[in-house]
């Protein structure tokens, strides 16, 4: 379930992109480039939308800096290690077939970087670009109601779906 942000416009709520799910198992930090062509006056509006307990939200910012020159500096991994100490650095230094397999909820790797120079009058942010797969281990079984999933594009519904199914649940005593 995508987070869905809309931007407030002189024409009223628009959709402006959405944040996609970073997986069951873990925490995410991203960034939006929401176009403000349309917004009128001082002041921002955003509206989030997803369903019921679906997103944690720790901090959201909006940066209006002036466009300033970007000097883009790619640093190569110094090294990666896993849970158990073994070096998986082979694994993750080329763009190919080969992956790191983290197999358990509990499996980490830690990985190190050199600090790209600190350039004078400059200041320095560091992004990480990274990507993989998961795979998700379930059971599942008999045919999916496609009919009923359709239901879900209607406004609102996967949103209601959710909360029906948390009070559900909350009522139970789980």
């Amino acid at each position: 379930m995508p987070l869905a942000v809309y931007l407030e416009t002189v024409a009223g709520w628009k959709f402006a992109d959405y944040f996609n799910l970073p997986g069951p198992m873990a925490d995410k930090e991203d960034v939006l480039m929401l176009d403000f062509s349309d917004v009128t006056g001082d002041k921002v509006n955003l509206k989030l939308v997803s369903g019921l307990l679906f997103w944690d939200i720790d901090f959201i910012g909006m940066d209006f800096s002036v466009d300033q020159k970007v000097i883009k500096t790619v640093v190569p991994l110094a090294s990666a290690m896993d849970e158990n100490q073994k070096n998986v650095s082979d694994l993750l230094l080329s763009d190919d077939d080969r992956y790191l397999i983290q197999p358990e909820v509990t499996s980490n790797t830690s990985i190190t970087f050199p600090a790209p120079s600190l350039l004078s009058e400059m200041s320095r942010s560091v992004f990480l670009h990274s990507k993989g797969n998961y795979e998700i281990l379930r059971d599942n079984k008999g045919k999916p109601d496609v009919a009923y999933l359709k239901s879900f594009l209607e406004p609102g519904s996967f949103t209601r779906f959710s909360k029906d199914h948390f009070l559900e649940y909350y009522q139970r005593g789980n």
